[in-house]
């Protein structure tokens, strides 16, 4: 089985969902949790219906939603929320990807790569993409402090700017193609980063880039381990160097301040390359004089801590001071340190002192909200200073991050009921704080308010998502619950936001009234999950796309005759896919294949284009526009150089004239007229 038919097989399918559920639990994946209650629910028609899509390029990727958390920097990092098909897909992809490469690096891993260590599909533990980080940790430092001994005591550590943004599609694209990655793979992740690394949130336009993987999706790790593979090969052919990589923080181990100068140089270049950037931050070659203490500074050795917190469910007193004592060194130099804090607040003990410097110095913290709620939730709910603290906050103009008002207001838990916060987050144009208000007012059972929020089509899907589930966990008129989820079930568009909505809907139907099954028949629009859940049957490109442009069925039996003849369908379908999508961007091609088009349905009634005035009387609309489009593609395509029965060059017909003169109510209408009567040809 190819590399493709692997990535089309619903096995490939089941195992993205397994790795996506078992990926390690954090905000990003809370975002997901209803999607996926939502999707195992008629699990296998949505795996199918979803490999159809692909298999009949109908799927096309949507446009990712983000969120921004502050940096230290005072900059921002963006997580990007994929629709959850698009996570699927993506996470499918890299399965097969990660099989294929797996046999090239893995002789690597643990001596020259440590981080984000994949697993391929045949692993014992499959459903886990990458290996335990903390394993990976202590394979990492154990391998630093032997190559240390072997005389190895200068060090050069180098760090990539903006790693995620930076890498580029194309340059991913070729990694990929020279090692022996299918060609199909890769244009559907192409395709798919592309309309994900579109953005408007400054502009009003959309704007094409072709760089950047999302942050947040556990597959965006693996394809950016891949984008270094390159120079992973690089650095291993380098002498008298012990190079070490863990993610995207690079150590070189020599054994002379000149050797590691001259390699430093080396690396920005080989980095620059890849279209990479190292960090604005002066790099030095540092003698280490004694490795214990050195990877203790480093890597903040937690280890014994976190056994005895595991243990007793708590610190004991020494252990608490201990960690107090360094927050309180960090706030005195004004200088936070990322793991301390990351691991600290996670752990330390109710203490009076620790929240006290906690909300007196919210300018340091400004990077850490989600550690310092998730602190003062735990050991400070329902607390009057940490509410008023919450309250002024988020009512005050003067504090930059949405994120972090987000934050406030999604997780203290005990947050009451506020109108300054309500009056706050509807001012906002943060969709994320919209998204935690929303979460706030159920928990507060504000039923009234709720019901007061009306879910707009404009509004994004995760947005849609979260009013959809509390309006109806909110609601005690069944009528109401019931008028509502219709809304979301006969959703009739066909992309993926409107696709997991109705999913959404479909399955909180069933769990809210589980003994009055809905009656899908009733759907008569077009979604096509919708058809897949009615008919089990896969969906075919050209009669959706008759439908859902056209608003044209086409009769079974018509598939059947087209079929008697080899191959004529399977042209069909790729003739009527072209002309579709080459409209905008090669529309002398696109004109040639409506042609095609039109040549086989005619074949099918036992003509041609010399012979279908015969049809005139029996469909007239139908003939014309045949006629009209079959003389643009003889005068005025690529088909031929000159006009029609002349010698005068043709002139390649434009997107605007061909809009004007074959518009869609046009091809509509001789369509309709040609799938009415085509049955009186066998007759007449």
């Amino acid at each position: 089985m190819g590399q493709y038919e692997k990535f089309l097989s619903f096995e490939n399918f089941k195992l993205a969902f397994a790795r996506i559920v078992r990926s390690p639990r954090n905000e990003y994946k809370e975002f997901y949790d209803k999607d996926i209650k939502a999707f195992e629910y008629r699990f296998e028609d949505n795996i199918k219906q979803l490999m159809n899509e692909i298999e009949e390029e109908l799927y096309e990727p949507q446009m990712a939603e983000r969120y921004y958390i502050p940096k230290s920097s005072g900059f921002v990092r963006p997580i990007t929320l994929l629709n959850f098909l698009d996570c699927l897909v993506y996470q499918s992809l890299a399965n097969i990807v990660a099989d294929v490469v797996h046999e090239k690096v893995h002789d690597y891993f643990n001596v020259n790569t440590f981080g984000n260590i994949f697993k391929k599909t045949n692993d014992s533990s499959p459903e886990f993409f990458f290996e335990s980080w903390k394993k990976q940790w202590k394979c990492f430092n154990d391998t630093f402090k032997k190559t240390y001994s072997n005389g190895y005591t200068y060090c050069v550590k180098f760090d990539m700017a903006s790693f995620f943004d930076l890498i580029d599609h194309e340059t991913l694209s070729q990694i990929m193609l020279n090692n022996g990655i299918d060609k199909h793979i890769v244009t559907i992740l192409k395709k798919c980063l592309g309309k994900w690394a579109k953005t408007t949130i400054m502009f009003n336009e959309n704007y094409n880039k072709t760089h950047g993987l999302p942050q947040g999706p556990l597959c965006s790790s693996f394809f950016a381990e891949l984008y270094l593979l390159p120079l992973d090969v690089l650095m291993r052919r380098q002498k008298d160097v012990k190079y070490f990589r863990y993610v995207d923080d690079i150590n070189l181990m020599v054994q002379s301040v000149e050797r590691g100068n001259k390699l430093k140089l080396f690396l920005e270049l080989a980095i620059r390359d890849l279209g990479l950037i190292p960090q604005n931050t002066k790099v030095n070659v540092q003698k280490i004089e004694n490795i214990d203490k050195y990877m203790r500074q480093k890597f903040n050795n937690f280890s014994v801590i976190t056994r005895h917190f595991k243990s007793n469910g708590r610190l004991n007193e020494g252990e608490h001071n201990r960690l107090k004592n360094k927050i309180k060194r960090c706030i005195k130099a004004k200088e936070i340190d990322k793991t301390l804090i990351n691991f600290s607040l996670y752990k330390l003990n109710k203490d009076d002192e620790i929240k006290k410097m906690l909300l007196d110095n919210k300018e340091l913290f400004t990077s850490y909200f989600q550690p310092v709620i998730s602190y003062l939730n735990r050991c400070f709910p329902s607390d009057d200073k940490v509410i008023d603290f919450i309250i002024k906050y988020i009512s005050s103009e003067e504090e930059l991050f949405q994120y972090n008002k987000a934050v406030l207001v999604g997780k203290y838990e005990t947050l009451p009921f506020d109108e300054n916060i309500l009056k706050q987050c509807d001012h906002d144009r943060s969709w994320i704080l919209r998204y935690r208000m929303f979460q706030w007012l159920y928990r507060n059972e504000k039923k009234e308010i709720l019901n007061g929020y009306h879910v707009n089509d404009k509004d994004n899907y995760f947005i849609q998502q979260i009013l959809l589930w509390v309006k109806i966990k909110s609601m005690q008129d069944s009528v109401a619950k019931k008028q509502l989820l219709r809304k979301y079930i006969f959703n009739c568009k066909n992309n993926n936001d409107a696709h997991m909505l109705f999913i959404q809907g479909y399955s909180l139907w069933n769990e809210e009234f589980p003994y009055e099954p809905f009656n899908l028949h009733l759907c008569n629009g077009g979604n096509r999950y919708i058809r897949r859940y009615v008919t089990r049957e896969d969906t075919d490109y050209f009669r959706t796309k008759m439908k859902e442009l056209y608003d044209i069925d086409i009769p079974e039996d018509f598939i059947e005759k087209v079929k008697e003849r080899t191959g004529y369908y399977e042209e069909l379908k790729r003739a009527f896919k072209d002309f579709i999508m080459l409209k905008k961007i090669d529309t002398s091609s696109s004109v040639q294949n409506l042609d095609i088009v039109n040549h086989i349905l005619l074949s099918v009634l036992g003509k041609d284009f010399s012979s279908m005035d015969s049809l005139k009387t029996l469909m007239p609309v139908a003939i014309n526009v045949f006629k009209e489009v079959h003389d643009i593609r003889s005068g005025a395509t690529l088909a031929h150089p000159y006009r029609n029965r002349s010698t005068e060059i043709r002139n390649i017909i434009t997107y605007e004239k061909l809009s004007s003169v074959l518009n869609d109510d046009k091809l509509r209408n001789a369509y309709t007229n040609f799938i009415e009567n085509y049955r009186q040809t066998e007759t007449s």
